[in-house]
């Protein structure tokens, strides 16, 4: 039964409206989707820099874990609840 759970989270980049850009060292086969403009917020640190949170998951990604985004889309990047990359259509 896991198995078929495992499968049905796979996607192939460049298929199915899924980018073909997404940077290796973010998403292997599952780990990255493109996001709503409504499920992300921005918040300033105190100290500076700048976060993006997912509200369908809570998931917060620091500024330094951001990546420029190749379509006019924001996308998040996340391997079993860890916050791996975001990328950003704003260019912050």
């Amino acid at each position: 039964m896991e198995y078929l759970l495992i499968l049905a989270q796979l996607h192939i980049h460049g298929e199915n409206g899924l980018p073909d850009w997404y940077d290796p060292s973010c998403c292997n086969i599952q780990d990255c989707r493109p996001a709503k403009d409504e499920d992300i917020t921005f918040d300033v640190l105190p100290g500076g820099g700048i976060i993006a949170r997912f509200k369908p998951t809570g998931n917060i990604f620091l500024q330094s874990q951001f990546k420029k985004s190749q379509d006019e889309r924001y996308h998040v990047c996340i391997l079993n609840g860890t916050s791996l990359c975001f990328y950003d259509r704003t260019g912050i």
